[in-house]
């Protein structure tokens, strides 16, 4: 079965954002680690994506919109209490 340009989009950008993360494990990363947790989500590799968001959170943790993320990542999967977690805007603390 021959591959959308849409779906080969999709593809490379998750390769470069990967690739983004290797060479730059700081702080800085948080964001390629955003990006590369929605190419997954967008690809439907929801496990995926829930390590990237969590990853982008260990390097920056008050990160809206990937606390966001993952707070639908859980509502996806029916886990409420987990999502209400993640929702709390006491984690979002102020922007570093």
């Amino acid at each position: 079965m021959a591959m959308s340009v849409e779906q080969f989009r999709e593809l490379m950008t998750e390769k470069y954002l990967r690739r983004a993360v290797e060479l730059d494990n700081s702080a800085g990363a948080a964001k390629a680690y955003f990006n590369l947790g929605l190419a997954y989500q967008r690809l439907k590799h929801y496990e995926d994506s829930e390590e990237a968001y969590r990853n982008a959170l260990a390097l920056r943790p008050n990160y809206p919109e990937a606390w966001y993320n993952l707070a639908l990542l859980e509502l996806q999967n029916k886990n409420y209490d987990k999502a209400e977690e993640h929702g709390k805007p006491e984690l979002y603390g102020e922007e570093d």
